[in-house]
This record gives structure tokens, C-alpha cells and sequence, in this order.
């Protein structure tokens, strides 16, 4: 399946896979950082715990019975940005047995070369490192860490936009580029599977926390969707009216939210992607396509350097 596959009329576009055996499937939206580190074989998504008014949706379905397997409970999960930075870091990894064990860090990225001819390819994530040409040094305490030692990484979803260019100056304008294609829905495929005398869970766990949240079998003839999303509170999601003071109401203002992460040189501008606008919800202009935004490909987070 491909990003450009559509779903019924009226509907989103359906978000494509990358494994054809996988086992469960993590999808990204929202307000999301990602990064990679090369060394340590883990991809990190920084939850943007400052953005105003969101909170962290994750949930767990069976695809075979469309099942919601977590939270199964109101008290499995606390979303608020207050609770996640309290809980972070958190590790999502396949338990072989041995519980967490870096020898067993696998984690990759989906054809990181490869993004002109390849829809799949998590090249189609808008690099700040690869668009400044330079390290860019991440404000952590902004955001709380989810771990990912294992899956391969890639776009499941694409979106033609305008990228443009902002001046530092009060009262600049947008200056447009050029025409972009890029990703609006980050995802981790997982395709180990337990079998004979090894057993194997899909686990996550924070390290502020004793028991795990979840513990999932991988086993042949099951799949899990995944989802880890930073979305605005329901009051504050589909504005009939922005107020004046509404800061985040263009689908320019709201990808502009990455730069509280980071800072930049005086001499820099700011990169605005404004993505283009369908009929659906997704891309209305109160709810635009959330582009998703990476760092560091080869130090993670907290080290940046490609």
C-alpha cells in the first residue's frame, strides 16, 4: 500500500505500511519530534509537551477484531503534558525474554536517501538539521522522550505543500520557495514474532514507573495499530472563530511551533510549510495536515550532528 492510496470520498487518504509480516505498527501525529540515534540503534519521538492546549492520545487496537486493547481502562492512561513529562523517558521495545537490552537495539530508518522515488522513505520527514545545514542543540525540558529500540521507521503518509521562508524581523512576511512533497504521518513497523521455545511481548514501560503500561504477545495471525498522538483538547481542536489572541491558528503558525524547540543564528530565517488544503478534515484550515518535523539522524535528541 502506498500513501497516495485514498480511502472512501470524504475520508482521509489511507496511511500505507511498510512490512508486509509486521506485527504491530506505531503511526505519529501531531506535535512530534523526531530523531535518530545511529550509534545506539533507537528512534526517539519528542512528545512538544509545551504546545498550548494539547494533550497525548495513545491507544492500542487489534486490526483482526479492531479491538481496543489499551487503555482499556479511564485510568490506564493520563494523556496531560503535566503526567507524560512527569513519566518520561518511555521505552515501546520487544521483550525477547530479557527485558530491555541494548545488544537487542535493532532500530532503523526506511531509505533515508531515497525520499525523491520513495513515498515510504523517512527522507520525506522535514529535516530542520538537513534544511540549517548544522547541529541544532533540542530544548529537552520541552520535550518528554518516547524510545523506540526497535521497528524500522518511515512516512506512512505524504502531502504536497508550498515551503517558504520567514524573516526573524517583526512584521515579515512569508516568502514562498518552492513546492514540497512531505510527510505528514510518521510510523515504526514491527515484524518480529515469538515462536517455538521464545516467547516475544511488545512492551512499554516508563522508567519512573514500575509496572509496564502494556504487555503484547507478538505472534503469528496478529497485528497491532498503534497510535502516539499530541492533539489539541477538544475545546480547543475545531474553532468556529479564532480569538484575536488565538496564536496557532494557520496551518503556517501551527508547523512554526517546532522553532520553540530550538534556537536559531539572528542571520537565520524560519522555514514555514504551508501544507496544501483538501476538502476533507484533515486538511481544513482549523485542522490542517500536521507536518511532522525531525532533528538529528545520527546522534538522537540530545546530540545533534545529521
Amino acid at each position: 500500500m502506498t500513501p497516495d492510496d485514498q480511502g472512501p470520498p470524504g475520508q482521509d487518504p489511507i496511511p500505507a505500511t511498510l512490512l508486509p509480516d509486521r506485527r504491530a505498527t506505531i503511526q505519529f501525529d501531531g506535535l512530534i519530534f523526531g530523531a535518530y540515534d545511529e550509534k545506539k540503534l533507537v528512534y526517539q519521538a519528542g512528545i512538544h509537551v509545551d504546545a498550548e492546549k494539547h494533550h497525548v492520545v495513545l491507544t492500542v487496537v487489534r486490526k483482526e477484531d479492531n479491538q481496543q486493547l489499551f487503555p482499556a481502562n479511564p485510568g490506564d492512561w493520563d494523556g496531560s503534558h503535566a503526567t507524560v513529562k512527569a513519566l518520561e523517558p518511555f521505552w515501546m521495545y520487544v521483550d525477547s525474554g530479557n527485558g530491555l537490552q541494548p545488544e537487542e537495539f535493532d532500530a532503523k530508518l526506511h531509505n533515508l536517501e531515497g525520499r525523491k522515488d520513495d513515498p515510504l522513505s523517512f527522507g520525506k520527514v522535514f529535516n530542520f538539521e538537513e534544511r540549517y545545514n548544522r547541529p541544532l542543540q533540542i530544548d529537552l525540558d520541552r520535550l518528554a522522550v518516547f524510545n523506540f529500540p526497535n521497528g524500522t521507521s518511515y512516512s506512512a503518509l505524504n502531502t504536497d505543500a508550498q515551503l517558504g521562508e520567514l524573516s526573524q524581523r517583526p512584521g515579515a512576511a512569508v516568502k514562498v520557495l518552492n513546492d514540497i512533497n512531505v510527510s505528514t504521518l510518521g510510523a515504526i513497523d514491527i515484524d518480529q514474532v515469538g515462536g517455538g521455545e521464545v516467547q516475544r511481548d511488545l512492551v512499554f514501560v516508563s522508567a519512573k514507573r514500575a509496572e509496564p503500561f502494556f504487555r503484547l504477545p507478538l505472534v503469528e495471525g496478529t497485528t497491532y495499530e498503534i497510535k502516539v498522538l499530541n492533539i489539541p483538547d477538544v475545546e480547543h481542536e475545531h474553532p468556529a472563530e479564532a480569538p484575536p489572541a488565538h496564536v496557532h491558528a494557520s496551518p503556517e503558525q501551527h508547523f512554526l511551533q517546532y522553532y520553540e524547540l530550538f534556537a536559531l543564528k539572528p542571520d537565520e530565517d524560519k522555514f514555514v510549510v504551508q501544507p496544501a488544503v483538501s476538502t476533507t478534515n484533515f486538511g481544513s484550515t482549523d485542522s490542517p495536515p500536521c507536518i511532522g518535523g525531525a532533528g538529528s539522524t545520527k546522534g538522537g535528541l540530545s546530540g545533534g550532528g545529521g
